[in-house]
């Protein structure tokens, strides 16, 4: 029976080689895109998975909240300082507790060359926590002896040339000490994991016990509860004595020890280890501090290749019920000789199974031979895991899935063919019309969406690019943090040396990095009345120069001045107190807008009052909006201090025809200030890629999306036109012999055409415009929605439609009458 069903299903592929095609296709362009969403997903769940212990591997994360300076965190995977060592008292089940600290740091072995390379210092216990793959050396009590290392092999032969590196020496440079330490082992890290290189993650190469970089750790982070400085990483019991729950229940207890501000709260949650990428994932989407996507990133993305696959399964049910019709005389006989309706089903759902599996095994040959020019890590993304029996059970459950729901209803509608009939008129029913507009509509109405999303997308980064970085005059170079950490020096000596340079322009400095940090956000009132309405308003550290080196322009007031001492902001709370007036301040447009003043010049000279009760400060001027910041957060206002000893990161605006000799300048400025530190500095508007390289990302997904949804659509409407013109060529041979021309032919078919086209846009424009709604209020700076990408979409999605189904409609329209009256 098989056999003749295998041979049935044949015959009626070479019968209709285009309707196969067809389908092959659409179901093709479904599945790839399925598939590759599901392998990611799977990359990314197989992450941390290769330890020994990984299932009992977790990571302390930690939140804070303190209402009275408006400040609150989510949890975030760091913990304060001293939580570790609470935790070994309070928590005595868990087998293991360490801490660890990654820094970019200046490695040399052996007097060679330094190299700035990612050093994982940590405490001893973490070699028990991470079984790592040994190479050389012992890995057990590695990191419990004094100055000693474990290097992965990689790192080995870049510093030694060698693996055979066990009992060699190199020194390790944290600023401003420099520390001679023994390499104990040569381990790798096994599988993908947070410590190894990808394309979401870089590599750590060197492990250096804690007694490195615990002496450069300030008294105030050791004792801090409320600042996370340090990662801790957790190893549950083996007995099970100890579960996840029951930690998160033993951390809610730890977090309700008293701390110096009565209001403030601390938060502790333990996550699996195997969560770290996922959530870093989301965190980079959603933005650092923000909270992570409501969906796990994995649901996400195999939720985006279902949409696709179920499009395609609509398109081939469309394709498939349309096709039935040419089918009606061969299911007559097929009955009237017997067959019945069950068998009818059977074998048409043999086809759809063939049709199904010869377009995975395209599917999947498109997806190897695509990423096959790639080398790793990129390839492991959608790596094929011909290996594992687990694949191939999936693959074997996904066809019959798709078989049931691409091939279900289409069979269904022949094994309802009336015999009798379908022998007497040669046709059989293909479904209700209507069945098939809808269907069209839906695939329409999904890449229309696509489309608009991409389209948005494209708009809000054009115009965050206008907004934030090309409308400088000149080009800006921002030196890290490290400058001044490491040399020590004011800023305004720091500022003096760059300045003398050749194409510098003017040096001035901020607390946090343009587009990178989102800074600290406080809560401020207008009135002392303490229980007064508090206002969140993020704040900036700044220099005397920095509005004007920015072009920022002032609304009202007087910008800071460095021949007024006291437009400083105190360094102290001595400092404050000796204060006989009030710190003075800087707010922007947005600040003015949220604390209720109508106009800028209303708010000069008025006293802002700090939600912890400090001295009032004074407001002596109104700028524009300049945030060097990206994402929205509870508020986008800010507020500005004169504060040069916390302006680490430097912003040098230089000359663009002297630009080569302005950032050799600017280098050997840093290499006389700062020798052991590695060179940071960065183009204002490669900041700027870098920060939006997330939406770069998804805006990248989103088009790949779409266009998959689009080819898919294509190839329905391609099939759909076929069907359609064949079916009203009779139609058209009357309307020209009552003299219809084959101008207005042409016309009222593509109309006919258009109509599902235009119907499916106007049904996500509301979808569309509340999407659109809440991806804007991601940014800071947001464009206009306007209705140019919604005209955008429906000229684009008719224009495609016309393109597609033209050669048919153009054929028909041209159509000979006395033909088309013979046609049946």
């Amino acid at each position: 029976m098989l056999g003749h069903h295998l041979g049935v299903t044949w015959r009626v592929l070479r019968r209709r080689p285009l309707h196969a095609a067809l389908s092959i296709a659409v179901l093709t362009l479904g599945l790839t895109c399925f598939l590759a969403a599901g392998l990611f997903a799977r990359y990314l769940d197989g992450f941390d998975r290769a330890f020994p212990s990984a299932d009992r591997i977790y990571v302390l994360h930690q939140s804070f909240d303190a209402p009275a300076n408006g400040l609150k965190t989510s949890l975030t995977p760091q913990s304060a300082f001293p939580v570790a060592d609470q935790l070994r008292l309070d928590v005595p089940e868990l087998e293991a507790v360490a801490r660890t600290s990654l820094i970019i740091s200046r490695v040399n072995a052996e007097g060679a060359e330094a190299q700035s390379l990612p050093v994982l210092y940590a405490e001893s216990d973490w070699t028990r926590i991470f079984g790592l793959d040994v190479v050389a050396g012992e890995l057990a009590g590695a990191l419990a002896r004094p100055a000693t290392a474990v290097l992965t092999s990689e790192t080995a032969i870049k510093l030694f040339g060698t693996t055979a590196a066990v009992g060699r020496n190199l020194t390790v440079e944290i600023p401003p000490r420099r520390v001679d330490v023994t390499v104990a082992a040569i381990a790798n890290v096994p599988g993908p994991s947070h410590l190894s290189d990808s394309q979401f993650t870089r590599g750590v190469g060197i492990f250096c016990s804690w007694d490195v970089y615990e002496p450069g750790i300030p008294a105030f982070t050791r004792g801090n509860w409320a600042f996370p400085s340090v990662t801790t990483y957790l190893l549950l019991p083996k007995d099970e004595s100890l579960t996840a729950s029951r930690l998160d229940d033993r951390l809610r207890a730890l977090a309700e020890r008293p701390l110096p501000d009565p209001k403030a709260k601390i938060g502790f949650a333990a996550r699996p280890v195997s969560e770290s990428v996922k959530n870093r994932i989301a965190m980079w989407i959603q933005g650092f501090g923000l909270g992570g996507l409501p969906l796990d990133i994995t649901t996400i993305l195999v939720g985006l290749g279902s949409l696709i696959l179920g499009i395609a399964c609509l398109n081939f049910i469309n394709l498939a019920t349309a096709g039935s019709a040419g089918r009606g005389r061969e299911i007559g006989v097929r009955k009237s000789l017997g067959a019945t309706a069950q068998a009818i089903i059977a074998q048409d759902l043999l086809r759809t199974a063939a049709l199904a599996a010869i377009s995975a095994a395209l599917a999947c040959g498109i997806i190897y031979l695509t990423v096959l020019p790639f080398g790793d890590p990129l390839r492991a993304i959608v790596a094929m895991p011909w290996w594992m029996p687990s694949f191939w059970i999936e693959i074997g459950v996904l066809l019959i899935g798709v078989t049931a729901a691409a091939g279900l209803y289409p069979a269904l509608v022949l094994a309802r063919v009336n015999p009798a009939s379908a022998l007497r008129i040669g046709k059989s029913p293909s479904g209700p019309p209507l069945l098939r507009t809808v269907l069209v509509g839906l695939q329409v109405a999904s890449a229309a969406f696509l489309c608009f999303a991409v389209t948005v997308a494209y708009m809000q980064a054009t115009a965050l690019r206008e907004t934030a970085v090309e409308r400088f005059s000149d080009q800006y170079v921002v030196l890290g943090a490290a400058l001044r950490a490491t040399s020590g020096r004011p800023f305004d000596v720091v500022a003096a040396e760059l300045a003398r340079g050749p194409g510098i322009r003017g040096v001035a400095g901020m607390s946090a990095s343009p587009w990178q940090a989102l800074g600290s956000l406080a809560a401020v009132r207008r009135t002392p009345d303490p229980d007064g309405a508090q206002v969140p308003i993020n704040n900036r550290y700044v220099t005397s120069d920095y509005f004007a080196l920015v072009e920022t322009p002032l609304l009202a007031g007087r910008w800071f001045s460095r021949d007024r001492a006291d437009d400083t902001a105190p360094s102290s709370r001595e400092d404050l107190q000796r204060r006989t007036s009030p710190p003075p301040v800087v707010i922007d447009r947005q600040a003015v807008a949220d604390l209720g003043w109508p106009n800028p010049a209303d708010a000069v000279g008025k006293l802002l009052y700090p939600g912890n009760l400090q001295q009032p400060m004074e407001i002596i001027g109104v700028v524009e909006n300049q945030p060097f910041a990206l994402r929205s957060r509870e508020s986008n206002a800010y507020i500005y201090a004169l504060a040069p000893q916390q302006t680490f990161v430097t912003l040098v605006r230089i000359d663009s025809s002297q630009a080569r000799a302005a950032l050799e300048h600017i280098d050997d400025v840093w290499r006389r200030l700062a020798p052991n530190a590695p060179i940071t500095r960065t183009f204002l508007d490669e900041a700027f890629e870098r920060a939006y390289s997330a939406f770069n990302t998804l805006s990248r997904v989103a088009a790949g999306i779409a266009s998959f949804a689009i080819a898919i659509a294509a190839v329905g409407l391609l099939g759909m036109a076929g069907f359609v013109t064949a079916r009203r060529t009779r139609e058209i041979g009357l309307r020209k012999t009552q003299g219809a021309s084959s101008h207005s032919i042409l016309l009222l078919l593509l109309w006919d055409f258009s109509k599902p086209v235009v119907v499916a846009n106007l049904a996500i424009w509301p979808i569309a415009y509340i999407a659109a709604r809440s991806y804007l209020a991601l940014f800071v700076e947001r464009m206009s929605l306007t209705p140019l990408p919604f005209a955008a979409t429906l000229i684009a999605t008719l224009l495609l439609a016309w393109a597609v189904v033209g050669a048919y409609v153009v054929a028909a329209a041209r159509l000979n009458p006395a033909v088309a009256l013979r046609h049946e």
